[in-house]
């Protein structure tokens, strides 16, 4: 989706309507439990897989850039509120990346799911915490907020660079890069199991589509 030129897709589509159907099952099946031991055995898999100093810190920057203060996502969308020329598309990213934060905390007080067990021990030679929301209510496991996040800003740019290519790869594409990358990471340092990224990055997607179609943007000249 993030590859083409209709990055936001309709919200009568055949894709669209997918994507609200994998969310709903996913947030039904983490809340009965049933993808409990898949996500136990995946995420200790990973977590064990922790200690190489360089891809420890890979992955604690990563898992940061996604983080909601300070987050270099909001940090962007306000440097093009900045500029003139692209005021409006940064107003409409900062109120995407706004509303995906609404969107996922109140799932988050649905399905109230416990954080994975881990105390992440990078070998960095520093001690390092794993952002953890600072309110209770926000504190549940699922859906990863770094995921919603970096999905909803990713397709929100991808729309923005749609018709851009960087080495004959769509701009779009490459956007990939951020939610699967920020969405391991967090996975990496124990903050999260996958179906937490999982549901997000598609929350994400919905919202930023949802957005999309209600104020009708356009990528920027």
């Amino acid at each position: 989706m993030l590859s083409m030129k209709n990055a936001i897709v309709d919200l009568r589509s055949a894709r669209f309507v997918a994507l609200v159907i994998i969310f709903i099952a996913i947030s039904a099946l983490v809340a009965s439990g049933v993808t409990s031991s898949f996500d136990s055995s995946v995420t200790d898999s990973i977590v064990r897989a922790s200690g190489n100093p360089a891809m420890d810190t890979a992955m604690i920057v990563v898992s940061e850039s996604a983080s909601l203060f300070p987050s270099p996502m909001f940090i962007f969308a306000l440097i093009l509120i900045i500029k003139k020329k692209t005021r409006r598309v940064g107003a409409i990213l900062l109120l995407v990346l706004a509303i995906s934060t609404a969107a996922y905390v109140t799932i988050k007080r649905i399905v109230d799911r416990d954080r994975p067990p881990y105390d992440f021990k990078p070998n960095i030679g520093l001690d390092y915490v794993p952002e953890q929301d600072v309110i209770s209510e926000l504190a549940s496991s699922f859906p990863s907020g770094h995921a919603t996040r970096s999905a909803a800003f990713a397709l929100v740019v991808s729309y923005m660079v749609r018709n851009r290519s960087v080495g004959g790869v769509p701009a779009g594409m490459l956007m990939w890069i951020i939610p699967v990358s920020v969405g391991f990471s967090r996975i990496y340092i124990g903050a999260h199991y996958p179906t937490d990224v999982i549901g997000g990055i598609v929350l994400g997607l919905i919202v930023a589509n949802v957005m999309g179609k209600v104020l009708k943007f356009e990528a920027p000249r």
